[in-house]
């Protein structure tokens, strides 16, 4: 015997269409929401942890604002002295098509990297002299 005639042989032959409909019902409006709204709130988390990931204290690329503002003068005469020496880093010809294209943070980074090399490499001069 198949399960339709078992289902048949309950209940009368009309009442077959009306009991089947509580076996796979419509779900209603609040349970729907309800699941949107768990599924939304899963992937906020993961998108407010990415955000705080990316200016997390391991990720930052560029030293705190103060830093960044205001560079210390020099103190003694002879740092003075050797911070007029120092020329002005020149920019070379193969990164100027990249500071056209990059953004405003970009080239932030850039021009501090450019600079402390040049740092480095003029303190490494003067070292050698």
């Amino acid at each position: 015997m198949t399960m339709k005639e078992k289902w048949r042989q309950i209940q009368g032959e009309g009442e077959r269409k009306t009991r089947r409909r509580g076996l796979f019902k419509r779900r209603s409006h609040h349970h729907r929401n309800r699941l949107r709204r768990r599924y939304r709130r899963k992937y906020q988390y993961a998108r407010r942890r990415l955000f705080l990931w990316t200016f997390h204290r391991r990720n930052r690329r560029l030293p705190p604002i103060s830093e960044q503002d205001s560079p210390k003068p020099p103190t003694t005469l002879e740092q003075i002295h050797l911070s007029s020496l120092l020329p002005l880093p020149p920019t070379p010809s193969i990164l100027s098509p990249l500071i056209r294209t990059s953004n405003s943070t970009q080239l932030v980074s850039l021009s501090l990297s450019l600079r402390s090399i040049w740092e480095f490499l003029m303190v490494r001069d003067l070292n050698v002299n």
